[in-house]
């Protein structure tokens, strides 16, 4: 079984749209639990009205994000825990492609790709996730990430001192701790541009760093000049216009790249 956990605050304008992602492939190897904040926008009364299609449903206060998720986590059931927030998105049909994957599984975690939306252009753009490369960057995020629950009950949960770029410091601390990880190449998820990460982006990748140098990755770990040509980067994919651009040059980069 799949365990889908949705933390939500006050996001009446997105939070319907997560649901119905999860609900969309009826399974019943699929349990979906939803932990709200104490919401006051109208979220708890939409949350309410799927009440017939998620499993758990919990409303109380928590300790930020990272509190969030654990509460989900200690009530879920699956094999399998995927952390999707209230403004992000499962792609259609993608429960029917990793469920059958994920019972013949071996690893600690399976990652697959993102889809970077920005809800006030419709731009998408897929983003390809590496293990490879996250010493030095962000490069797996928790709506495409299956965490393996018994390497929860190994490591502990998501640490709460990280308030932005927990899903960086579970991923740096799994990677230290020897976890197996395996990409799977499709986007399993869609994450808004908006969303709190992102807005902090320059805090994020500060929690990026000092993870990667806490859990020993120092050595390998992006250099300030790294992260800041990764927030420069951001910022201007912020700016209208200036996405279009930059995905053409990444594909004509790539068109020219040697033995393409």
């Amino acid at each position: 079984m799949l365990s889908v956990i949705t933390s939500s605050l006050n996001a009446s304008s997105t939070i319907a749209a997560t649901i119905e992602s999860v609900h969309a492939e009826a399974s019943p190897s699929v349990e979906h639990i939803v932990i709200d904040g104490g919401s006051t926008d109208g979220t708890r009364e939409i949350i309410e009205s799927y009440s017939h299609l998620i499993d758990q449903v919990v409303f109380e206060r928590d300790d930020g994000i990272a509190d969030a998720f654990n509460k989900g986590i200690s009530r879920a059931g699956g094999e399998f825990i995927c952390i999707l927030n209230a403004d992000d998105r499962l792609e259609p049909g993608v429960l029917g492609r990793i469920l059958p994957v994920l019972e013949g599984a071996s690893e600690d975690i399976l990652f697959g790709d993102v889809i970077y939306e920005d809800p006030s252009t419709g731009f998408r753009h897929v983003e390809h996730a590496s293990v490879a490369n996250l010493h030095r960057l962000m490069t797996i995020f928790h709506p495409a990430m299956l965490v393996r629950r018994s390497l929860h009950a190994r490591l502990g949960g998501y640490e709460p001192s990280y308030r932005l770029a927990m899903d960086s410091e579970f991923a740096h601390r799994a990677l230290a701790a020897g976890a197996t990880f395996r990409h799977l190449p499709l986007p399993l998820a869609t994450m808004r541009l908006d969303g709190r990460s992102h807005r902090s982006l320059g805090r994020s990748l500060l929690e990026f760093r000092r993870s990667a140098i806490a859990h020993g990755l120092q050595g390998r770990a992006g250099s300030l000049a790294t992260l800041t040509r990764q927030w420069l980067l951001h910022s201007l994919l912020r700016i209208p216009g200036f996405r279009p651009l930059w995905l053409t040059l990444r594909r004509r980069s790539a068109d020219h790249r040697p033995g393409s």
